[in-house]
């Protein structure tokens, strides 16, 4: 596959009570962090370390544009798993996370924007990527 741009995403979340929402408009950058821990076995006899993987995880993080009626639904209460979706061109990241954090800025050129972010909490070993 040819190097291409990630114009259109299609980013979805639910909200508290578990309904869809798509969320693309109201999202200007999203990040998708997907990482493993690892553990060091480095014995005595070896020079350099030796690291194998142990359990996978993610985190999803989102700044967008202030629309109240879209966002609070989805942020306004962070409790429940929630389901989530950024379907970037040619590849697909979904699973079930937690809401960490929900922050609202009123910034200096009077615009109002807002961060959050999400933990995985289904115990998959990672981002379901297709």
């Amino acid at each position: 596959m040819a190097k291409i741009n990630g114009i259109p995403t299609a980013f979805t979340i639910d909200d508290s009570s578990g309904t869809p929402v798509t969320f693309s408009s109201e999202v200007g950058s999203c990040n998708v962090n997907t990482s493993r821990a690892q553990q060091d076995v480095t014995g005595l006899d070896a020079d350099g370390t030796e690291r194998i993987n142990l359990r996978g995880d993610y985190t999803v993080e989102m700044n967008g544009f202030w629309d109240p009626d879209v966002v609070i639904p989805v942020f306004g209460d962070l409790s429940n798993a929630r389901a989530f979706s950024a379907a970037f061109p040619g590849a697909t990241a979904s699973g079930e996370v937690v809401i960490g954090s929900f922050n609202v800025s009123r910034n200096a050129d009077g615009s109002i924007s807002w961060t959050a972010s999400a933990s995985q909490s289904d115990g998959a070993s990672g981002a379901n990527w297709a």
